[in-house]
């Protein structure tokens, strides 16, 4: 039946099985069945005649001789198993183009090892979409633990040959070995675990890869990215920091490179995929001195061009983003992403002190005649000056908002494409009043960490509890007398409160009974005229009692605190 069936047309169903079958030892395999036939003809007189000995030793020769070929059999196929996308090449090459054809339909790709060497037909009709399908190869699997935090092994070389997408080989840029297994990880994995599933309008996916496939600045972003997840999860994942970094610098050259090239007929969601993906990179690769809670950072030591740099690296979003929105509206692959953000209550840019809680009036001295935005007066030439904090605290106010309403960590996590909109408020004014290390902007920035410290993403973690410790300890250290212990107690005890969910984080101070009590006095003061104990009654006690209520089991203590 099997040489019947390798002798007949092939069909999308038995193409396959029938090119294996007709490389395996068919031939041995039958000998090996003439054996075994004839030891079952054996054993019919070994058991009619048991006291004549001869036909049980000759069935015994042969059931040994048949298990040695079954057993060489079973070898030669596993051995040829470990070297499959090897022995299948030639299996291709002398396969004629019927086949081949019937073979790229059935596998969905073009050409074997070489996309250039597809056969033209209804699958692959041109050579631009056998780039794209390019040759199917099937990665190992990585087995999921046991536990929640999951855990993938670094992924293996799995091929000889190429080892690099093509995008990236045909511009001579920087490759290593294991770039498509990365490329693997970032689709299976990574991409899947940025934004919780329902963030993105209508669940619907960002095709990111589409331009990959033909953006050497993007592929590049995209394995950076896929090499700092595999760092951040995997046990051994230090071997992936060079590569991060070779793939980030090469991102960044090219993405500067087609920067200068920008034009008005430039399709703009390329740069603003490697511009998201770079953002995202900063945000989450934070260096490991800087991942302890501990005085050896920023704010505590001078600020250097680097104390900040993963901040500066997102203000380059915005203005792409707003040329953006101009140019290709409703036909970008970001859409999905822009409609989860496009709330009103997330870009709130009234003047004055609407709808402002008196406690922010009064730390912040905002007044009704304060804007967020400069304003040109057309009649005089005059400007009229921006408010310095206007727009930070109404960002705050919105993100509290979301934060209050949230009913718990999905939630949370639900939020957090919002709670980075408060960037869209960052500038060059704030950038230049945080390295001058001014407290109110430092207070509004260790705000916005606080409130993202309830994001459970890989990426955000870090930063964000090492962040909103290191500077109200500062604050609290270099500015407690003006901001009073409350505010800074209570930041403290929200970063301490979240920071054993971080793995990885260094052990601090745990949060006490004193501290429960505290905040309860807290929230019983009444308002002084600069406000500022109220604004920890307000906003920063009742965030820290969500944190201590989730993390630390001290339920009661928070209803009574909250029943106050």
């Amino acid at each position: 039946m099997t040489r019947a069936s390798l002798s007949r047309p092939p069909t999308v169903n038995d193409v396959a099985s029938n090119l294996l079958l007709d490389n395996c030892p068919l031939t041995v395999s039958m000998v090996n069945s003439f054996f075994m036939m004839f030891g079952f003809l054996l054993s019919l007189p070994a058991l009619f005649l048991p006291r004549n000995r001869l036909f049980l030793h000759l069935l015994i020769l042969v059931i040994i001789a048949s298990a040695i070929i079954t057993l060489a059999i079973g070898l030669d196929i596993w051995f040829s198993t470990l070297e499959t996308h090897k022995n299948l090449a030639p299996i291709w090459n002398s396969s004629s183009p019927v086949t081949q054809s019937i073979l790229q339909f059935k596998f969905q790709c073009c050409g074997y090892s070489n996309p250039a060497l597809f056969v033209e037909d209804q699958t692959c009709p041109t050579a631009k979409v056998a780039a794209q399908l390019g040759p199917r190869r099937d990665l190992p699997c990585a087995y999921l633990s046991a536990t929640k935090d999951t855990k993938l092994a670094p992924l293996a070389l799995l091929w000889p040959g190429q080892k690099s997408p093509a995008v990236l080989a045909e511009a001579n840029s920087f490759t290593s070995d294991r770039d498509l297994a990365m490329l693997h990880h970032f689709v299976s994995n990574t991409s899947r675990n940025i934004f919780h599933p329902r963030a993105i309008y209508g669940t619907q996916e960002i095709d990111i890869m589409s331009l990959a496939t033909s953006h050497v600045h993007i592929m590049h972003a995209v394995l950076a990215a896929a090499a700092l997840h595999l760092r951040e999860t995997t046990p051994s994942g230090k071997c992936y920091a060079e590569l991060e970094t070779n793939h980030w610098v090469s991102a960044s050259q090219n993405f500067r490179t087609q920067l200068n090239l920008y034009g008005e007929a430039t399709d703009p969601d390329p740069l603003v995929t490697t511009c998201m993906l770079l953002s995202l990179i900063a945000f989450a690769n934070v260096p490991s001195a800087d991942q302890a809670l501990s005085t050896n950072r920023w704010p505590f030591t001078p600020t250097t061009p680097h104390s900040l740099q993963w901040l500066y690296v997102q203000l380059g979003l915005e203005p792409l983003l707003r040329e953006h929105s101009q140019r290709t509206p409703g036909n970008s692959i970001w859409l999905p992403l822009f409609l989860a953000t496009g709330s009103r209550e997330l870009y709130d840019d009234r003047p004055g002190v609407a709808d402002i809680p008196s406690a922010y009036v009064a730390l912040f001295e905002i007044t009704p005649s304060s804007i967020c935005v400069a304003e040109a007066n057309g009649l005089n030439g005059l400007i009229t000056v921006a408010h310095p904090y206007l727009r930070l605290v109404r960002r705050i106010l919105s993100l509290w908002k979301l934060y209050n309403e949230a009913t718990g960590r999905d939630d949370h996590d639900l939020n957090s494409i919002k709670y980075a909109q408060f960037m869209q408020a960052v500038d060059a004014h704030v950038m230049s009043r945080l390295e001058s290390k001014d407290p109110r902007t430092l207070l509004l920035y260790a705000m916005w960490m606080g409130i993202f410290c309830a994001v459970d993403s890989w990426w955000c973690r870090r930063r964000t509890v090492s962040e909103c410790w290191a500077v109200t300890k500062w604050l609290d250290e270099n500015h407690g007398q003006w901001l009073g212990p409350g505010v800074l107690r209570a930041f403290q005890i929200l970063s301490w409160a979240i920071r054993p969910h971080v793995a990885g984080a260094a052990d601090g101070p745990r949060t006490s009974h004193a501290d429960i009590a505290l905040l309860a006095d807290i929230w019983q003061l009444e308002a002084r005229d600069d406000g500022r104990t109220v604004l920890a009654g307000v906003v920063i006690a009742p965030l820290v009692l969500k944190a201590l209520h989730k993390y630390l089991d001290v339920g009661k203590a928070v209803v009574v605190v909250g029943g106050r």
